[in-house]
């Protein structure tokens, strides 16, 4: 029996919309060895962090980071679809290297653009000459 209700588990997970968070901006001030510099972009969900990464080309960035919506399920309440992310990590660096790092409020960053998916409210600039570190 309790076999029996463990296999209808994984389909509860498909029944949730996956979310999508377009992150896109520009890195100002590049040193002059500024070859394979990267953006990584982590959401910080309830669910846990969801990271990507995306190569920087002439000082501009975007990606799309795709996550689940799925927040919980039960046999009797069925799914509640309402996982989003709390914040947002933009890193800018190279190797093991962090050359920037801004945190966004969710909430207060990203505006939902069609059913769950989401982008900035406005440009992102990340300027490498002023620091390593940034909240919005």
């Amino acid at each position: 029996m309790i076999f029996a209700g463990l296999a209808l588990v994984p389909s509860a997970f498909g029944q949730c919309p996956t979310g999508t968070v377009n992150v896109r901006g520009k890195v100002m001030k590049l040193p002059p060895e500024g070859t394979n510099v990267e953006v990584t972009v982590v959401l910080k969900t309830p669910k846990g962090d969801v990271p990507k990464t995306a190569g920087v080309t002439n000082g501009e960035f975007a990606t799309d980071v795709t996550f689940s919506t799925l927040k919980s399920w039960s046999p009797l309440g069925g799914h509640h679809c309402s996982n989003l992310p709390k914040s947002v990590t933009v890193k800018v660096g190279r190797a093991d290297q962090t050359l920037s790092e801004v945190l966004l409020s969710f909430k207060k960053s990203f505006e939902q653009q069609d059913s769950n998916r989401y982008r900035l409210k406005q440009d992102l600039t990340i300027d490498l000459s002023k620091g390593s570190a940034g909240k919005r």
